[in-house]
């Protein structure tokens, strides 16, 4: 055979049969891959950018803000592999990838108390590098526990006295600093 282009030989895909595609090169030497409509679905769910997440809400501590969601509309006919959520004083600069189309919870930890924070959680799989629509939520951290100021204000004690009585025992007396 002489040289040439290489030629492809598709065969028919049933649902359940695994579609056979042959590349055979000019000299005929034959290259070969199994190809199952599976692939295909998984290939055209990621096709198209996920929705945005729904419901998105959060709750706040002092130090920590969790936010909690729901997948996006489209989860049944787009692939969702994860989430993005970026946060901020202000404007949400720092981003987290929570990897896993069932995670829908996350805990961010190290926050200032009594601060207003900007979250902005999107969908994301492989189609063309983008991401879902953000999703902006607003929260204000509580403020620290209040911790007392000094939880005993005692004071050592003052004209400190020892007076023997006998040979087992001894009498202490002294002036209490706290209670002048």
């Amino acid at each position: 055979m002489g040289m040439g282009r290489p030629k492809l030989a598709v065969g028919t895909a049933k649902e359940s049969a695994p579609l056979e595609i042959a590349l055979l090169s000019a000299s005929g030497r034959l290259l070969d891959a199994d190809w199952r409509p599976e692939a295909a679905k998984v290939v055209a769910k990621e096709s198209k950018v996920p929705g945005p997440p729904q419901n998105v809400q959060v709750k706040t501590s002092s130090e920590e803000a969790t936010l909690w969601w729901d997948p996006p509309a489209n989860a049944d006919e787009v692939l969702v592999r994860g989430y993005t959520l970026s946060y901020g004083i202000g404007t949400p600069s720092l981003t987290t990838v929570i990897e896993g189309v069932d995670s829908n919870a996350f805990t961010i930890n190290f926050l200032e108390p009594n601060t207003s924070y900007v979250f902005a959680l999107t969908a994301y799989n492989e189609a063309a590098t983008e991401d879902s629509q953000k999703v902006l939520v607003t929260a204000k951290t509580l403020p620290a526990k209040k911790q007392p100021d000094h939880i005993f204000d005692l004071f050592a004690p003052t004209n400190v006295q020892a007076n023997v009585l006998s040979s087992t025992e001894v009498e202490l007396t002294w002036s209490d600093p706290d209670k002048a």
